[in-house]
């Protein structure tokens, strides 16, 4: 029997009430899709219309890779920072926390709160969101169900 993987839908981009490490990674991950749509789809297709000498007004592009790179980037993009201090037993939510305000600071996709608040927001291309700090080190934690580590194991593909 061949069993295999498939995308079926996404969430949308969230901004919620309460915002957690759920949200971080939906938004992580809309952020990803539109930066490759902007750069394949829309960057084509104003190709295509220069080349076909088409009169079109020129669409703008954000950029989306300084946001991408404060949350991915190696070695202190935001989950990296969290995969780092999920492995060390004297780490807490507050100690990821404060190496994200440490190495972000200045970032300006990146805001620490005016008060000591356990939250941190990033400008997505989507809007601010203001993430909840609380039980990231545990979510981050979290393990594949047995089934789906079967099926990759399983897997003759790479």
């Amino acid at each position: 029997m061949d069993s295999t993987v498939g995308v079926v839908d996404i969430y949308g981009f969230e901004d919620l009430e309460v915002n957690s490490f759920e949200q971080l990674c939906i938004n992580f991950a809309n952020e990803q899709l539109q930066n490759f749509l902007n750069k394949t789809l829309i960057s084509q297709e104003q190709e295509e219309y220069n080349a076909e000498q088409i009169h079109w007004h020129p669409v703008q592009l954000k950029n989306f890779h300084s946001c991408l790179e404060l949350i991915s980037s190696r070695p202190n993009g935001i989950l990296r920072i969290l995969d780092d201090q999920t492995c060390l037993p004297q780490a807490t939510d507050h100690t990821f926390l404060q190496k994200c305000h440490y190495h972000h600071a200045s970032n300006p996709f990146y805001t620490k709160p005016k008060n000591p608040m356990p939250v941190f927001t990033i400008y997505h291309y989507a809007g601010a969101v203001t993430y909840q700090v609380h039980n990231f080190l545990n979510k981050n934690q979290d393990q594949f169900r047995t089934e789906i580590v079967e099926l990759f194991a399983r897997s003759r593909i790479k």
